[in-house]
C-alpha cells in the first residue's frame, strides 16, 4: 500500500479529533488527493460544510466519526484502483471528455456581440460609442477606464438593463433558437453584479437556496448546487451570518454565489475588485478565471475595474475607454503591438528635476510626474533591462518600477 497514504492519513485522523474544523478542511484536501470517485470527494465538501455548521458537542462528534469513516472509506477505494486498468479507463475517458468540450465550445461559443453601439445622455452631453464587442464562453474581457468614462453604461446596456440608442446588438448562444431576441431567455443566463451591492434580507443560506429555486434547482439538485458554489468560494463560515455582518469582500463573494447557483453563461461584473485587500483580489481573479473556463459550464465574463494590472493579469480581451470613445479593444497580448515608443512607470524619492539630469540620455525621450509615479518614454529599441540598469548605475533610488509598453496603462493621459 502506498506509505505516503498511509503517513497522512495518520496525520489526518489525529487532526480531526485535536481541531474538527481544520481537520475538515485538510479532509477535502485528502480526498482530492488520493480518491478515485466524485462522490467520496463530493462527501468531503459536505462534511466540511457540516462541521462548519454543528452547533451541539454531539452534532460534532457525529461528523467527527463520519470524517474518520471517510477516510477509511478513500484508503480502500485508493488500494482498489490506483495501478489498475479501471484508473486507466477512467482517465482515458476523462481525457476524451476533456477533447469532446473543448471541440464542442468552438462553434456556438459566441454569447454576445455588438456593431455600432451607442448611447448617448444629451443632458450631459455624454456620448459612449460606436462600440463593436464580441465576448465568448470560457473568455474574460476587462473594461478599463477612468471614472465616468462609460464602462458602467456599457455593462449595463450588454446586461439588457439599459437601452442603446443605435447599433446591432444579439446573443447568439443566449437566444436559443429564432431571429428575435427574446428578453425573458436572455436574461435568464446574465448574471449582473453592480457596484453597488444592495441588502440581503433574511438568512444568507435562505438566500442562496431561494435563487437557485428561482431558476428551477429543487429538492436534492438545489441543495448540491449551494453546497457545492459556498464550499468552492469559502464561504461556509459565515454562512450564519447577517448580511450587515459581513465585510465588503465576502458581501461581493456571497452576490457571486448568488449567481454561480444556477450557472448563468454570462457573468458582469462592474469594479468587483473596489473593495477588496490585494489578497481578496488575487483570489477572486482566480476563481473568476477557474469558473470561466470550466468544461461542464463554461461562463462569458465581462468585468470593469480600476486595477489594471491585475485584470489584464487574468482577461483574454482589453476594453480601454476615453470620454466614452473605444481608445483600444482586442487581445491582452495585442496591447502595444504598433507602439513607437516604450513607456515605463518608476517611483522614486528624486524630484523631477533631479531625475531628467540623471536620465540625461537620448534614449530617454519624455519624463513627466502624473501625481503619483514618474512615467518614462523611451525609444522602442531601449530594453527593460537597459532602462533598469541606468536607473541603478546613476543611482537612482527604485521605489516601484514597470514596464508598461504593453499595459493599457500607457494609454492613460
Amino acid at each position: 500500500m502506498d506509505k505516503s497514504l498511509l503517513e497522512d492519513a495518520k496525520a489526518l485522523r489525529s487532526g480531526i479529533m485535536v481541531h474538527p474544523k481544520d481537520g475538515s478542511a485538510e479532509l477535502v484536501q485528502f480526498a482530492n488527493k488520493y480518491a478515485t470517485t466524485t462522490k467520496l470527494k463530493n462527501n468531503a465538501l459536505i462534511l466540511r460544510l457540516n462541521c462548519g455548521r454543528a452547533e451541539t458537542p454531539d452534532v460534532q462528534s457525529d461528523i467527527q466519526t463520519e470524517m474518520l469513516g471517510l477516510i477509511e472509506h478513500i484508503i480502500k477505494d485508493h488500494e482498489k484502483n490506483v495501478g489498475s486498468q479501471a484508473v486507466k479507463v477512467r482517465e482515458e475517458t476523462l481525457a476524451k471528455l476533456h477533447r469532446y468540450y473543448l471541440e464542442k465550445q468552438v462553434p456556438n461559443d459566441l454569447v454576445f456581440e455588438c456593431k455600432g453601439l451607442t448611447k448617448e445622455y444629451p443632458r450631459s452631453a455624454f456620448k459612449l460609442g460606436e462600440v463593436d464587442l464580441t465576448l465568448r464562453l470560457g473568455q474574460i474581457t476587462g473594461v478599463v477606464g477612468q471614472n465616468a468614462n462609460g464602462k458602467t453604461t456599457l455593462l449595463r446596456m450588454v446586461a439588457g438593463e439599459l437601452r442603446h440608442n443605435q447599433g446591432i446588438i444579439n446573443y447568439p448562444v443566449l437566444k436559443q433558437g429564432g431571429e428575435l431576441i427574446d428578453w425573458v431567455k436572455v436574461k435568464s443566463e446574465i448574471a449582473y453584479v453592480p457596484q453597488e451591492l444592495p441588502p440581503w434580507y433574511g438568512s444568507l443560506a435562505d438566500n442562496l437556496h431561494y435563487e437557485a429555486a428561482l431558476h428551477g434547482m429543487l429538492g436534492q439538485e438545489n441543495d448540491d448546487e449551494v453546497d457545492y458554489v459556498v464550499e468552492r468560494l469559502g464561504l461556509s463560515e459565515h454562512l450564519s451570518k447577517s448580511w450587515r455582518e459581513l465585510s465588503g469582500g465576502y458581501k461581493l463573494r456571497f452576490s457571486l454565489a448568488k449567481v454561480l447557483v444556477w450557472k448563468p453563461k454570462l457573468l458582469i461584473m462592474d469594479e468587483p475588485l473596489a473593495n477588496l485587500d490585494l489578497k481578496a483580489q488575487t483570489t477572486l481573479l482566480k476563481d473568476v478565471r477557474d469558473l470561466a473556463q470550466s468544461l461542464r459550464f463554461p461562463m462569458s465574463v465581462l468585468m470593469s475595474s480600476q486595477h489594471l494590472h491585475e485584470v489584464e493579469a487574468v482577461s483574454d480581451q482589453m476594453v480601454f475607454l476615453r470620454q466614452g470613445e473605444i481608445v483600444y479593444n482586442g487581445p491582452v497580448a495585442d496591447i502595444g503591438a504598433d507602439r513607437t515608443h516604450n513607456a515605463f512607470e518608476l517611483s522614486t524619492s528624486l524630484e523631477l528635476v533631479a531625475l531628467k539630469d540623471r536620465l540625461n540620455d537620448s534614449r530617454f525621450t519624455d519624463i513627466h510626474y502624473n501625481g503619483v509615479s514618474y512615467l518614462i518614454q523611451t525609444t522602442y529599441e531601449t530594453t527593460y533591462r537597459e532602462v533598469l540598469e541606468h536607473l541603478l548605475n546613476n543611482q537612482i533610488d527604485i521605489l516601484y518600477f514597470r514596464d508598461i509598453s504593453r499595459s493599457t496603462k500607457r494609454l492613460f493621459e
